[in-house]
């Protein structure tokens, strides 16, 4: 049986670029628009691993982390973020040491090339 990964990302061209590389790599995938779709996806469908975006309408990625890291059923989901606005001019980001970032793994930068993607998927779908 094929290892899932949920892709959580309002933009339509971002989810379909992240499932044609996972799908080719022979991964099923699971697909939400918003943080919420997203949470409740994972508590249904019990993904290996969510790929999720921080900056989204309705509920972002950081409410998102959150709730998965709050809920026993969801914490052992390890998650990989994406983001693009530390690229963006003008914006300062990163991720506060002092913040409880559990169960995020890695943080990506959009744009990402796909062959460090697929190297980060890989090291936590193990």
């Amino acid at each position: 049986m094929a290892k899932k990964v949920l892709v959580v990302d309002d933009d339509p061209r971002q989810v379909s670029d992240i499932r044609f590389l996972l799908e080719s790599e022979g991964y099923s995938i699971l697909t939400a628009n918003d943080g919420s779709a997203g949470y409740d996806m994972a508590l249904s469908e019990k993904p290996d691993l969510v790929i999720l975006d921080l900056i989204m309408p309705i509920t972002d990625g950081f409410e998102t982390v959150k709730k998965f890291g709050e809920n026993s059923m969801t914490a052992h989901i390890p998650i990989i973020a994406i983001t693009a606005i530390r690229s963006k001019k003008n914006v300062s980001f990163k991720l506060e040491p002092d913040v409880d970032w559990f169960p995020v793994e890695a943080v990506l930068d959009k744009p990402f090339k796909d062959d460090v993607f697929l190297d980060v998927v890989k090291k936590y779908m193990g």
